[in-house]
């Protein structure tokens, strides 16, 4: 399951080829870090994203927000920068993306993850793998 340095752009076809055209949310760790370097690659692909959140929409109203996007999502890509570790007080790789998107939970566990680059994981959920 595990790839390695495949990031930005180069990590869109990986992505892609996970999510299909699903209909596809994503999520940053820590939430303040915009998912904006990966949504942009993808809306040019004609990927079918129902939330990218922008940098600094992690308060209550953005988590609310991203919430309600998410309920049309079949797709969860989340986006984790080690170098927030001491903020996210987990490790990327598995750790903070287990406290973000709980086992058991609708998105089930992770359908892929590689590190994108030193750093910076992706992992993608898909709904009906949970099933």
């Amino acid at each position: 399951m595990s790839r390695s340095y495949a990031s930005g752009p180069s990590s869109k076809p990986l992505i892609g080829e996970t999510i299909g055209d699903r209909p596809t949310a994503l999520r940053s760790i820590p939430p303040f870090k915009s998912t904006e370097a990966y949504a942009y690659p993808l809306l040019v692909d004609g990927r079918n994203l129902v939330s990218a959140p922008a940098q600094g929409a992690d308060d209550e109203a953005g988590r609310a927000e991203r919430e309600a996007a998410e309920q049309g999502a079949t797709a969860l890509v989340v986006i984790c920068d080690d170098l927030f570790e001491t903020v996210t007080e987990a490790a990327c790789g598995g750790p903070a993306e287990d406290h973000e998107v709980p086992l058991g939970g609708p998105w089930g566990t992770p359908v892929d993850q590689w590190e994108a680059s030193p750093g910076r994981w992706i992992t993608v959920y898909l709904a009906e793998a949970s099933a």
